[in-house]
């Protein structure tokens, strides 16, 4: 059952393509919001600026990956478009 499982599903063409653009959106947003901290929310993006200024860059990390964390998978499609739109 686990071969099955791995072969037809796991490992299925279809499923790691959308693994890797599951993983290009984050990497992306990742990136993208680390950049510019005010392309978040206020609240997060005032959390982020206190732990830079402080010198905490895996606090400051640590928020944007939290945030990013809390998108569903919609949201974070359209945050990777509008944020590519803008550039």
């Amino acid at each position: 059952m686990k071969q099955f499982l791995r072969d037809a599903l796991y490992l299925h063409p279809r499923v790691q393509q959308m693994t890797e653009q599951a993983r290009d959106t984050v990497r992306f947003l990742f990136e993208s919001l680390t950049a510019d901290y005010d392309r978040m929310p206020d609240e997060h993006a005032a959390n982020a600026k206190t732990l830079a200024a402080a010198g905490d860059a895996a606090g400051a990390a640590r928020v944007v990956a939290d945030y990013i964390a809390g998108m569903t998978d919609r949201f974070a499609l359209q945050t990777r478009d509008s944020l590519r739109a803008g550039r």
